[in-house]
């Protein structure tokens, strides 16, 4: 960080404050580090440990350390009342900070200041805008000075907020900004690269005697050896027991077993007893409330004479009209020791308080039901809308539930435990969808919601990688509900369709196939429904007028989140990724009413893939940097499976190799072990790139012949054609020629007119490879044909590849002058793209056509990251940082850290010498 105090100044103030901090001088030297004068990465440290470990006195610490540095701080802090408020922990850290919304662009400002209710507007809030909003506010709010973002008890703050702050984390490299985020257990945003890891340790014997030392009743003898033994060099447990210790109540703490957690929150019983009845209550209002504004809570509660005793115990703070509690703990302490009554009439005085906002009314009405009751639910439900509207799908789920709980009508509790088993799928969280589908067949006899619960344990199942499980359970819906429910028989078919798509397996194919031709299709409402089934499970045999059909309900927008989904899934398997592009794009920001959206990250997932294909491969990495955390084999879903694949293609591509076979044996086994074949086939086409970008020709062809069966039929009806190009070159380099011809003629022969447009020249690209080579003009032929179909900009990089290949062919042949052109092109497009193995083969054959001037090494851009490339790309095309942001979903203050960064590296002071850079390079140098 910038304008900070000299370096022997901030070691001085660092250990200083460490003095405040028993036992965490090392870690405070740490986080000192994130506003030292010359920061370097991390710019984003994880603090966390288990309960009362000291993070909070940590972070108070780096926050006084930050100010005398002369840093501007915010901070946040996590409550478990506000956990299902979406945003309530975002609108805590930027409070302060909001005056300077007036200077964002207008859609960002809307967006921002309608997230927290500031502006009135009844439109979807978009997630991705409100997210660029907030760096773009923090960004310029850090203008006048480094700026210090601490977020305490993240583990109890919304997801909506923590998903943000992901966003933020990844993008302030270069900025003058660090955050500092503590939690409970662990890193509750998930692991990356960009992410310090401070993981808290109990104190140590020698600091544990010193805090004990620091307090002012410090306990002796015997009971100093009790609290040194049940505190286990937790610093809460030695303070809290210490003062329980001195009011003889630390015998009573340390019996039984209960785990530490536990014990600490029995600590706070006693103190609460010698509290008056006014402060006690005043207390439980605050603890109840989801607020820490005084003024926000009933008139009765506004006693200070109440307050005062409650402040002497050490219990709360109250600072310029807001309740601090000393630890959450307290909080969850003063209201599990109230009476159940107590607590309901403090809800019901909570809600009736005229400023309470609507959805922490509905919760605390739902606090004080004591039966079922319609206005409640409907309230409820109302709060799950909102919190769709805003994408925050864990606490619309929360809400929803609750609400169908609360719902008297037995038809109407069923209806809305539908829509909750919808947002739990849209949470990702499908054990829980299950769990609450199960409950309908109790609650109703109705077919068709009967129906749309075995629906979404189908979807459920397809999800949790049980392919043939939901296949097994949708097929049957289907049929009965193809007369008296169309509109839900055709959903049942469509993901039993996705199902069988996944799993490959024949058997469900041809089940699905044969129901969808004996049910009708005339509706235009189940168009996306039905495509969906027939690109699943008969993508090579359709014909032009299905295609026409899926661009003309493209068009359209009035499908609803389902039916979007439905046409960018088909279109992602039809070999139309522009099109995929635009139509999952929409569902960034799913309606309030449709609860039929997909989970986020299988959106997520298949708009990744459908980037990659277009060549957006930074793109494709953002998208779906999201849709899955730490994956973990035996809990993977469908989803991580999918990123893993894609994950482990981008390395073996960019030459990452260790990497790359990593993730695509691991996406591997959780194919091989679960039965997806779809993701099996991309797994092994991401291991033969590994191989072939590491020289080991025999490997790779081992990989890419296990796309197919020994007869030489494909594994998968759909994904195992898509390979045949990279099966063709393995087979030349390593002389497997005449068993690669043999799949390739019988591929030909499976897919004679019947094959997508990208399917074509992939064939026609292995055909050319494969040729005889006593027969030129069989090869040529087939590489201008794919050469000259226009349609082959759809896949920059298979078109690259062509193009190197063609240039190889050619130039073998003595044919220089039509050989550098190909060559020069596909070179262009592997360094845009960042495929060093590419890149490099390139580079030879251009040195072999007599090119000399190009380096071995593959010149200055080698230097760069594939991040890197792509930004002076841009730049070299006249592009501001703005616009690079914009393109890229950066900063331009990124932007320009980048391009200071790639500067010195390339050789260059200005801008204006990139193109030229860039054109000595590739086609320049030809």
């Amino acid at each position: 960080m910038n304008n900070c105090s000299q370096p022997d100044a901030a070691d001085e103030s660092t250990a200083q404050t460490a003095e405040t901090v028993i036992g965490r001088a090392e870690a405070l030297a740490r986080l000192g580090r994130l506003i030292a004068p010359a920061r370097s990465d991390p710019h984003m440290v994880s603090v966390h440990g288990e309960l009362g470990v000291g993070k909070t006195a940590l972070l108070d610490a780096v926050t006084s350390l930050a100010l005398e540095r002369g840093a501007t701080v915010l901070r946040a802090r996590g409550s478990a009342d506000e956990r299902d408020l979406a945003f309530a922990g975002l609108h805590q850290l930027l409070r302060t900070a909001l005056p300077g919304a007036d200077r964002l662009p207008d859609r960002q400002r809307a967006c921002l200041l309608r997230v927290f209710g500031i502006e009135d507007d009844p439109a979807p809030v978009d997630r991705f805008l409100l997210c660029l909003a907030t760096l773009a506010l923090l960004v310029d709010h850090a203008d006048g000075g480094p700026l210090l973002l601490v977020v305490d008890d993240a583990h109890e703050m919304d997801r909506s907020s923590l998903d943000v702050l992901t966003f933020i984390g990844r993008r302030i490299e270069g900025e003058p900004i660090a955050l500092i985020v503590a939690a409970r257990g662990g890193n509750p945003m998930g692991p990356a690269d960009h992410v310090e890891e401070l993981h808290l340790e109990p104190l140590d014997p020698a600091a544990a005697q010193a805090l004990l030392d620091a307090q002012p009743l410090p306990p002796t003898g015997e009971a100093r050896r009790r609290v040194l033994d049940q505190a286990a060099g937790n610093p809460l447990a030695l303070i809290e027991l210490t003062k329980s210790a001195a009011l003889g109540h630390y015998q009573d703490s340390a019996a039984g077993t209960l785990l530490l957690t536990d014990r600490l929150e029995s600590l706070f019983a006693p103190l609460l007893d010698k509290l008056p009845d006014d402060s006690r209550r005043v207390l439980l209002c605050a603890a109840a409330s989801g607020t820490t504004d005084l003024t926000a809570l009933p008139a009765a509660a506004n006693d200070l004479a109440a307050w005062r005793s409650v402040e002497e115990a050490g219990l709360v703070r109250l600072r310029a009209g807001r309740i601090h509690f000393r630890h959450p703990l307290v909080g969850a302490a003063v209201y599990q020791a109230a009476p159940p009554r107590r607590r309901r009439d403090v809800h019901l005085a909570l809600a009736a308080v005229p400023a309470c906002p609507a959805d922490r009314r509905a919760w605390h009405l739902s606090a004080a039901a004591l039966a079922p009751d319609e206005d409640v639910a409907q309230a409820l439900e109302s709060t799950a809308d909102r919190a769709l509207q805003r994408q925050a799908h864990v606490e619309a789920l929360a809400a929803m539930e609750r609400a169908a709980e609360l719902t008297p009508d037995g038809a109407a509790k069923a209806g809305r435990y539908v829509r909750a088993v919808h947002v739990a799928m849209l949470a990702s969280g499908t054990a829980r969808a299950v769990e609450l589908a199960s409950r309908l067949s109790a609650l109703t006899d109705d077919p068709v919601v009967l129906a749309q619960a075995s629906i979404l344990e189908g979807w459920a199942a397809s999800t949790a990688n049980r392919h043939h499980d939901a296949v097994a359970l949708l097929a049957p819906i289907a049929m009965s509900m193809s007369h008296t429910a169309p509109e839900v028989a055709h959903l049942a078919l469509a993901v039993g369709a996705g199902a069988a798509y996944h799993s490959g397996h024949p058997s469900d194919r041809e089940h699905i196939i044969g129901l969808r031709r004996r049910m009708s299709t005339h509706s235009e409402d189940l168009r996306p429904f039905d495509l969906l089934t027939r690109a699943a499970t008969e993508a090579h045999t359709l014909d032009a007028p299905v295609l026409t059909a899926l661009r003309e309900a493209a068009e359209r927008s009035d499908h609803g989140h389902l039916g979007t989904l439905c046409l960018g899934t088909a279109a992602l398997i039809l070999d139309e990724p522009h099109l995929a592009v635009r139509l999952l794009g929409r569902l960034s920001d799913p309606p309030s009413g449709d609860a039929g959206a997909r989970p986020p990250n299988e959106v997520a997932t298949m708009l990744g893939w459908a980037q990659f294909q277009l060549g957006r491969w930074t793109a494709a990495e953002e998208t779906t940097s999201s849709a899955c955390g730490d994956v973990r084999d035996g809990e993977a879903q469908l989803s991580d499976a999918w990123v893993l694949a894609l994950s482990a293609t981008l390395a073996a591509l960019r030459g990452e190799t260790a990497a790359a076979r990593n993730r695509a044996g691991r996406a591997l086994a959780l194919a091989e072990t679960q039965g997806v074949r779809s993701v099996a086939v991309w797994a092994r086409r991401a291991a033969g790139a590994a191989a072939a970008a590491e020289g080991n020709h025999d490997e790779a062809y081992r990989s890419f012949r296990l796309l197919f069966t020994e007869e030489g039929a494909p594994i998968h009806h759909h994904a195992s054609d898509y390979g045949l190009a990279e099966l063709a070159t393995a087979a030349v380099r390593t002389g497997r020629t005449d068993e690669a011809r043999e799949i390739l003629s019988l591929a030909e022969d499976r897919l004679a007119g019947a094959a997508s447009t990208r399917l074509r020249l992939v064939t026609l690209r292995a055909g050319a490879l494969l040729a005889d080579p006593a027969d030129p003009s069989t090869a040529e032929s087939a590489f201008r044909a794919v050469l000259d179909d226009p349609a082959n900009e759809r896949w920059p990089f298979e078109l690259a590849q062509t193009r190197l290949e063609y240039g190889e062919w050619l130039r073998r042949r003595r044919r220089i002058g039509e050989a550098r052109p190909c060559l020069a092109q596909a070179l262009e497009v592997f360094e845009r793209l960042g495929s060093r193995p590419w890149t490099e083969r390139a580079r030879a054959e251009l040195r072999a056509s007599g090119l000399g001037a190009l380096p071995a090494d593959g010149g200055r851009l080698s230097q760069l990251t594939a991040q890197q490339r792509e930004i002076v790309g841009l730049a070299a095309q006249g592009m501001t940082n703005r616009q690079i942001g914009n393109r890229l979903f950066l900063s331009p203050r990124t932007v320009g850290f980048h391009l200071y960064q790639v500067f010195p590296k390339l050789g260059i002071t200005a801008r204006s010498q990139l193109r030229g850079l860039l054109e000595g390079e590739t086609a320049g140098a030809a």
